[in-house]
């Protein structure tokens, strides 16, 4: 395994995460699926939260790379906030490319809300958001709630794609 994906898969170890879900980017040749990762919000003030969404997603070779991150590039992620209430702003900061095969984009997206509704905004309104944008977009799993059984005795198979590794991962625990 590279020493890239080895420190990918590590992060995964490293950091609080608040949830993830699985994502589809639509795309000329096809559907090209990967995974967002919600890490736990951090508070501006008491008032305002700061999430940070990283999405990692297959590619199957550099043309389809490039399409990718030209397409996601495109995306109006700024403008999510005029159809997502309690969202203030929201930022794309692209990747640069690696050896993996993968394409790797942040959005961080400011928030007016409290802490104590954020699962109902993941849910209800950023997830729909993703979805409408890249194409597709999985139920939301938070972490906490992940049941242990899924964690622990879910059967590892081999991945070949680094996001199928990061699913096994996210699976054991």
């Amino acid at each position: 395994m590279m020493d890239l994906e080895r420190q990918f898969l590590d992060l995964f170890d490293r950091e609080q995460m608040l949830a993830y879900f699985d994502v589809g980017v639509r795309y000329a040749d096809g559907l090209a699926s990967g995974l967002c990762k919600v890490s736990r919000p951090r508070e501006t003030d008491p008032h305002r939260l700061y999430l940070s969404l990283l999405y990692v997603i297959d590619t199957p070779d550099d043309a389809a790379w490039a399409t990718l991150r030209n397409l996601t590039g495109r995306m109006p992620w700024a403008q999510l906030p005029e159809s997502l209430s309690g969202t203030q702003s929201v930022l794309f900061i692209p990747y640069p490319r690696t050896d993996a095969p993968v394409l790797m984009f942040e959005t961080d997206v400011y928030l007016a809300i409290r802490r104590e509704g954020l699962r109902s905004y993941l849910t209800t309104k950023l997830q729909p958001a993703v979805r409408r944008l890249l194409g597709e977009a999985g139920k939301v799993v938070f972490w906490e709630d992940a049941p242990a059984v899924s964690r622990t005795e879910t059967p590892a198979e081999p991945q070949k794609t680094l996001v199928g590794r990061i699913r096994n991962k996210l699976l054991r625990g």
